[in-house]
């Protein structure tokens, strides 16, 4: 039985609207595409579409005005998505995507590897012999995304380190399928930056506690103003929940993409593959949706659409 999504590409220029949608059908999804907006209610109450891929700049309806549309008319029902493809990459574009009710955006031209991993992460049964997904509905707070073994690695990256001893060799031993440097102080790490990297993990206590200064160091670099970061508090911490918590919102206040406390994840398969599944999803959506680490065991990453800009 198949069980890829049913897809709908939506692009005024015919060329990029049926080749996407070629693409989509290779990859095993029931796939259609339109040209004019005005028939996309039509057409999703025909096929039902789990997934739509929509282009920004259409001519008298905008992507974001028909994101809109199909939000209120359809909801954040689980199992329905919605992906921005565009030329647009500002952060201003990024805020209106999301304000819009899109799940993810992406720049094109989108490569076949990050199509397929952003099938296989959003819909776990295309995996062969995959369970189901929990159901969950899709909201305006928290969105569930399922933890199972359907789940997809995202494309081989090059990642930058700027962690403690103890979270680099727990990072090196999860993380290894990407492309890992680390680096031992802030001065380093600034200048390791000059080089492209598609994500950055900092670590609270790294280099006499920098995490901060760094982290702002990065975010005010022209080429890591909307590139995945990720903070993470090491395991063996002695500080209060409390504490734990303002480092959370501090973090995200900062423009971070997520906090991760290492001391709800046990140093086991389990807990590894959580933490796998976490970087991988940050970097398969760009950053564009904020994880918040739970408690131990938890079945499933929460993640938070993030309400302000970047």
């Amino acid at each position: 039985m198949n069980t890829c999504p049913r897809a709908l590409v939506v692009d005024d220029e015919h060329d990029s609207a049926e080749s996407f949608a070629r693409l989509l059908k290779a990859l095993g999804c029931s796939a259609e595409f339109v040209t004019d907006p005005k028939l996309v209610i039509d057409v999703m109450e025909r096929m039902h579409a789990q997934i739509v891929f929509l282009d920004i700049g259409m001519p008298e309806i905008s992507g974001y005005e028909l994101a809109g549309m199909l939000r209120s008319k359809y909801g954040w029902h689980d199992g329905f998505r919605l992906v921005a493809v565009t030329a647009y990459g500002s952060d201003d574009d990024r805020a209106r995507s999301r304000a819009a009710g899109f799940d993810a955006h992406v720049l094109k031209p989108v490569s076949p590897e990050l199509v397929e991993s952003m099938l296989h992460t959003l819909f776990p049964p295309m995996r062969e012999g995959a369970a189901g997904p929990q159901t969950m509905p899709w909201t305006n707070g928290p969105i569930g995304i399922p933890l199972m073994s359907g789940y997809a690695f995202a494309p081989k990256t090059r990642l930058l380190l700027a962690v403690t001893p103890d979270v680099l060799d727990r990072f090196r031993r999860i993380l290894i399928r990407h492309d890992l440097t680390a680096v031992s102080d802030a001065a380093e790490a600034m200048r390791e930056l000059e080089s492209h990297y598609g994500m950055v993990i900092l670590s609270v206590h790294f280099a006499e506690s920098q995490m901060f200064s760094l982290l702002g160091d990065i975010r005010s670099h022209s080429k890591y103003r909307k590139v995945p970061i990720l903070c993470v508090l090491g395991a063996h911490r002695v500080l209060t929940d409390v504490a734990v918590e303002g480092l959370d919102h501090a973090v995200k206040a900062m423009r971070a993409n997520g906090f991760l406390d290492l001391h709800h994840f046990d140093d086991d398969e389990e807990g590894n593959a959580r933490i796998r599944r976490i970087v991988d999803y940050l970097i398969l959506i760009d950053g564009d949706l904020q994880h918040i680490a739970r408690t131990k065991g938890t079945d499933e990453i929460l993640v938070e659409r993030r309400r302000k800009n970047g």
